[in-house]
């Protein structure tokens, strides 16, 4: 993406991110987990190509700087969040290292 003139979101050391995350269910995982698996016809954002299968090489963790962004995209299908059905979790974490990241407020990586 970078050789395409790509625009970057730089996150500096000792940014703050919120992910929730499933500790329970079919596909429990780790609040520092990334998913392999894909892709996934309820994430909009998955970088997993078709067909659905294990990419172990193509890991995704999706995180926010606002907490409700990332609990109204992990709960906008239900629009519930039951608190027992796959024991959900939310954990806020500090950055050990800039990150570069594509913005997803465009339509224009999909």
């Amino acid at each position: 993406m970078r050789e395409e003139g790509a625009e970057e979101i730089v996150l500096p050391v000792g940014a703050l991110l919120f992910r929730p995350y499933f500790r329970g269910g079919d596909h429990p995982g780790s609040w520092d987990s990334f998913r392999g698996f894909g892709s996934l016809a309820s994430a909009r954002f998955d970088h997993h190509p078709p067909p659905q299968g294990d990419y172990p090489n193509r890991g995704i963790l999706f995180a926010a700087l606002e907490v409700k962004a990332c609990v109204a995209e992990v709960f906008q299908n239900t629009r519930n969040i039951n608190l027992r059905r796959r024991e959900p979790w939310l954990v806020g974490f500090e950055l050990a290292r800039e990150v570069r990241l594509l913005p997803l407020s465009t339509t224009a990586y999909l």
